[in-house]
């Protein structure tokens, strides 16, 4: 498997590069208190293709250290970064300066290194674990403005449109459920009109912010493990397990499915359906406890960016 850098000279030097047909992208989100991409490399054997960080929005001033300390050290190896937005404030307090701000400091960052990133805003939105999420309209509005000045400043930055998979949708009691309040809107989540929010509604249209603003499509995928304090985390196909609802600690996605029979599976192939209705590719995220993955809007390569590991493929 190759674990090399993008052959950058082999890319129009305008443009974020993408993965060759045939080669593997690689990279890991790293504790950066405590790993180096040089660490990581020499205990590896190989040079990552990506690194992945988690940055507060809007920028203040720590954040934008952040920022630059992690293209910094990605462009040390001619590495991607993929940038992880969190908003801290409700996504209509954001404003255009502050996305203005950001694509400043992203065309700054790769004036200085060379950087280039794929930039996943508000990502996981459908879910109700995020402050900002289960807000479409206010999302899509979010999205669209940094998207537009990110391109307005930069050419070497991408937007990544990342949901996560609907099973459970819309996820009811989930770990660290963000209590339904005004925020969210019943007329926006209710998108066959009957008067409820529930499994029957479209868990990915009212988020998408359209076609001309995306980049690259996400899909987040989670596995957790058995001390995340699931009664029944591995389903006994005999036997059967405990049911959503007897299971108070999970985290709000459906349970209890045989693997094989739908379920997930199912949940994950509708979320794909939408590279054919957009005409997108698709990044796909998966976790256990953290993997992720993307591809070029209107290219059919995988690239999976995983915590610990993450690889590209056709």
């Amino acid at each position: 498997m190759g674990l090399a850098p993008p052959a950058l000279g082999d890319e129009d030097p305008t443009t974020v590069p993408t993965p060759t047909a045939g080669s593997v992208w690689f990279g890991p989100s790293l504790d950066w208190s405590q790993d180096l991409p040089a660490n990581y490399t020499e205990r590896l054997g190989r040079t990552p293709s990506l690194y992945t960080q988690l940055v507060d929005y809007p920028l203040t001033e720590r954040s934008g250290i952040f920022l630059e300390q992690f293209a910094e050290q990605a462009a040390t190896q001619g590495a991607g970064a993929v940038l992880t937005l969190e908003p801290t404030v409700p996504l209509a307090q954001l404003g255009p300066d502050d996305a203005e701000e950001l694509g400043r400091r992203l065309a700054e960052l790769h004036e200085a290194h060379e950087s280039f990133f794929l930039v996943r805003f508000a990502p996981e939105m459908n879910g109700s674990w995020n402050e900002w999420g289960q807000q479409p309209d206010a999302f899509v509005d979010a999205f669209r403005e940094v998207a537009t000045a990110v391109r307005d400043a930069t050419d070497h930055a991408q937007m990544v449109w990342s949901p996560v998979y609907c099973a459970g949708y819309p996820y009811g009691a989930a770990f660290g459920d963000v209590a339904p309040g005004e925020l969210r809107t019943l007329s926006e989540l209710d998108t066959d009109g009957d008067g409820i929010v529930d499994e029957r509604d479209d868990p990915y249209g009212p988020y998408w912010p359209g076609r001309d603003v995306v980049d690259w499509v996400g899909l987040t995928l989670y596995h957790f493990g058995d001390d995340q304090g699931r009664l029944d985390n591995q389903l006994e196909v005999d036997a059967g397990g405990d049911t959503a609802a007897e299971d108070l600690g999970s985290a709000g996605f459906a349970t209890d499915v045989v693997p094989g029979s739908g379920g997930g599976r199912e949940e994950v192939g509708r979320a794909l359906r939408l590279r054919r209705e957009h005409g997108t590719g698709v990044v796909l995220r998966t976790f256990r406890r953290g993997r992720a993955a993307a591809v070029p809007v209107g290219d059919r390569r995988t690239v999976t960016a995983a915590r610990g590991g993450c690889r590209a493929h056709r």
